[in-house]
């Protein structure tokens, strides 16, 4: 993996929101893993998060409801048309394993927020005004954001 490049994994966060498509009740168990800012593709998070809209009114999740909601918001087209459904329901394999792509799409957002974290900690020790009480309250605080 480059190492510019934060850790993601596509075809995972593409699996949960098809297990999700495919199975609505699996949204349920995905929401206690996941937030839709724990996806590093913004189109995933957006889907995501139009799902948990849908669910909360009550509706079904489904390819049909989520692609409408997705065009009423005008959102489908701005992130790749009906073409990121259907490729996300295709790299489902059992929708069932929800669970377990939803923990990798975790593992990922919590690395890249480990790895935010470390640049922050690192421009402290740069900072010419470096005042160690403060820098120690500082790091502190954004170990707190984990």
């Amino acid at each position: 993996m480059d190492p510019r490049v934060p850790p993601n994994n596509p075809k995972a966060e593409a699996a949960v929101l098809g297990a999700c498509l495919v199975d609505g009740t699996r949204l349920r168990e995905v929401s206690a893993i996941l937030t839709a800012s724990d996806f590093y593709r913004p189109a995933h998070g957006i889907i995501f998060k139009t799902m948990l809209d849908i669910d909360g009114r009550g509706m079904p999740v489904d390819l049909v409801t989520v692609s409408s909601a997705l065009t009423e918001s005008k959102a489908l087209q701005d992130y790749g048309g009906m073409e990121i459904l259907t490729e996300a329901i295709s790299e489902t394999q059992y929708a069932g394993n929800a669970d377990h792509y939803a923990d990798i799409v975790r593992r990922d957002s919590l690395k890249r927020r480990v790895q935010r974290i470390g640049r922050q900690l690192a421009e402290c020790v740069h900072d010419e005004e470096f005042d160690a009480k403060f820098s120690s309250q500082k790091q502190q605080l954004v170990m707190l954001e984990l």
